[in-house]
């Protein structure tokens, strides 16, 4: 399956307590992931900026706190054909002209903390819509009518889903539970994991069921 992956290029600085690492992020969290959960997967990233974050783990509440310069350098980016369109950060970038652009295939987005209600001036052009429990501004059904499918919004206990019709809530089980971990990533890890499993034809619960599980596989191995 051919999947393109826009968005944001990042350049993560890394503080977990004193100790410090620099890492990629942005898209390239998701294309990681998806490469670990399909290897025959076709992944194409398609930058539309370069940008940096600083972020702090903390390990014992299992939370990330963050701030980022998204949009160093900005660019458009080529349109082609694909099963699946993805769009990191959505809400940040300053061009999303591109989005009116694609005409094949299934396009997914999340948005990061900053503004996420800017996510309203394209989101009737996304079939998926990945948010943090915590960025949710506005009541969930009324926002997946916005939509064209469904929104997605998630956190380490679990998601709430709608298509403006019908709510999906999924708690993880106390047993796939992570304590004293990295979690930098994991909402990518969930994203990836869900057009995976949508694309080899899962059900909708099906998919998020096993996108939890799967994340926290992923978080598992990322803290080995």
């Amino acid at each position: 399956m051919k999947i393109n992956l826009y968005g944001h290029l990042i350049v993560d600085k890394i503080f977990t307590g004193f100790k410090y690492h620099e890492s990629l992020g942005g898209i390239v969290n998701v294309w990681d992931a998806l490469s670990k959960l399909d290897s025959k997967n076709e992944i194409i990233l398609k930058p539309c900026s370069i940008g940096e974050a600083v972020v702090f783990v903390d390990l014992e509440k299992n939370t990330r706190v963050g701030r980022a310069n998204f949009n160093q350098s900005i660019n458009e980016p080529s349109i082609s054909y694909s099963n699946w369109h993805h769009i990191a950060y959505v809400n940040q970038l300053t061009d999303t002209s591109f989005l009116d652009k694609i005409n094949s295939g299934i396009i997914s987005a999340d948005v990061s903390k900053e503004t996420p209600e800017l996510i309203l001036n394209v989101v009737d052009k996304i079939d998926f819509l990945f948010i943090s429990k915590e960025d949710l501004f506005m009541d969930i059904i009324e926002l997946s009518k916005l939509t064209k499918g469904w929104v997605i919004s998630h956190d380490p206990n679990g998601s709430t889903s709608s298509n403006g019709e019908t709510v999906f809530d999924y708690e993880i089980p106390k047993s796939h539970k992570l304590n004293n971990i990295d979690v930098l990533g994991s909402g990518d890890m969930f994203a990836a994991s869900f057009i995976n499993n949508q694309l080899n034809d899962l059900t909708i619960e099906d998919s998020i069921i096993k996108s939890h599980l799967d994340t926290t596989k992923l978080l598992k191995i990322k803290n080995s």
